[in-house]
């Protein structure tokens, strides 16, 4: 457990080869927007949270019912230790929460403090949605000196800091180890996509337990793979267009067509029902497998139960691919929202440090988020660990060493863009489309929203 547990600190050090880069690629050389946000002002004073009277806050995240648990107990301790802040709680599971910041974007306020996908990040910034941090750090109040620099980086559009990463994660595929050594079979560290469809024939042949493709993944996560894999970007360096052609596309989509009505793998329409790790096919030991960022294991393994161990690899790749195109990625990214007083946006950043830093509010979290940016966190929490989270652990260490280097922000369309993508899939997979025609439609409606966001 010794040993492992190093991973966890390697996995900081690693990061600023893995991640370098990543934030000076961030939206620098993205149009501006039509509207400029206006600057966030200085904190007024000094002041800390037990200082300032009846302060209120929101704070809303996504995530599994361990997460939701562990983040409640945080948000009391915190509460507890600064009585005049009241924190109201709020969660969803990972769909939902979709719909709701999407709902409150559009009118124009987010949460105090809220939990955000990276690809969130470069929107809000751009709208004012999201205030920029630089202020509080200066100030004091939001202490980054032990976080590493290339995480922190992940965060920052246009030279200001907007989130901060909750921790570090990457792309994977969890399965059954269990029903494997049941089996007497096994699956590489990195497998390809040959491995994989032979393997969940086997597995089906043997026990009638299906296989998951990508429909847990709800946005363009397989395209990206297969266009990371064979050595290229999603998007050519200032956001004019796509980086690949439509040949790439159909890789991706072609798959889809061949296995989505295949009796050994899940039928796509059920997961319409699936709304977070606690009914995903692999805990009710529908499918031996599942598709997820590495962080979301601790909330698989305690819905799956002590008689099943999971354990992850990297997504599949196609054989001839030129990289492993998984990467360390920030996990979660917590940022705080354009509404309230001074005093509120005060004792927000306040709140944002204690997450950051506090060993006891960690010790409660157990980096369920993913790996710790913060090089103390992570030392101080190295004999806690879980055996999940150990396998967790490793695997990052062991993309940080393997994978591919992190991509840009996504640009503020980005998810236009991957909602084209999520149609296109809808249609392969139920047989309304083929490949070839998805693809030659991505790759048109895609530039052509590209193209506009540039103009």
């Amino acid at each position: 457990m010794k040993k492992r547990t190093l991973a966890l600190l390697l996995v900081l050090t690693m990061l600023v080869a893995v991640l370098s880069g990543c934030g000076s690629s961030s939206n620098a050389s993205a149009p501006a927007p039509a509207a400029e946000a206006p600057a966030a002002e200085a904190p007024a004073s000094e002041t800390t949270p037990a200082e300032v009277p009846n302060v209120t806050l929101s704070y809303t995240w996504w995530g599994n019912q361990v997460r939701a648990e562990r983040t409640t107990k945080v948000v009391e301790m915190f509460m507890a230790a600064n009585q005049n802040v009241t924190i109201n709680p709020e969660f969803t599971d990972g769909g939902s929460y979709e719909d709701l910041v999407k709902t409150r974007s559009a009118g124009g306020a987010l949460p105090n403090v809220l939990q955000t996908d990276w690809y969130w990040v470069p929107e809000w910034a751009e709208a004012g949605l999201l205030i920029p941090l630089d202020p509080y750090v200066e100030a004091g109040i939001l202490d980054i000196s032990d976080c590493d620099p290339n995480t922190i980086a992940a965060g920052t559009v246009d030279g200001s800091l907007y989130a901060l990463s909750m921790g570090n994660n990457a792309r994977s595929m969890f399965y059954n180890a269990t029903l494997l050594d049941s089996l007497g079979l096994s699956i590489s560290m990195e497998p390809t996509w040959d491995e994989f469809i032979e393997l969940g024939k086997t597995i089906y042949e043997q026990t009638g337990v299906q296989t998951s493709l990508c429909w847990s993944i709800s946005y363009a996560e397989l395209l990206r793979s297969v266009v990371r894999g064979y050595g290229y970007e999603f998007y050519t360096d200032d956001y004019s267009s796509l980086g690949f052609d439509e040949t790439v596309a159909v890789k991706c989509y072609e798959l889809l067509a061949e296995l989505g009505q295949q009796d050994w793998v899940q039928d796509p329409a059920e997961y319409a029902a699936v709304t977070g790790a606690e009914v995903d096919p692999i805990t009710t030991g529908k499918t031996w497998n599942s598709f997820f960022t590495s962080n979301m294991g601790v909330g698989l393994q305690a819905a799956a139960g002590d008689d099943i161990s999971l354990d992850l690899c990297a997504t599949p790749i196609f054989a001839d691919c030129v990289r492993q195109p998984c990467n360390i990625q920030p996990s979660q990214l917590t940022g705080l929202g354009n509404i309230g007083s001074d005093a509120d946006k005060e004792a927000s950043a306040a709140f944002l440090s204690y997450i950051i830093n506090d060993i006891d509010a960690n010790k409660v979290l157990l980096m369920e988020r993913g790996v710790s940016m913060n090089a103390k966190v992570c030392e101080a929490l190295s004999d806690d660990l879980a055996p999940i989270s150990v396998r967790i652990a490793d695997y990052v260490t062991y993309i940080s060493e393997h994978g591919a280097p992190a991509p840009a922000l996504e640009p503020g369309c980005g998810q236009q863009i991957f909602d084209v993508d999520k149609d296109m899939r809808a249609a392969v997979l139920f047989g309304s489309m083929t490949a070839e025609d998805a693809a030659a439609q991505f790759v048109a409606q895609a530039n052509a929203i590209l193209a506009e966001y540039a103009g």
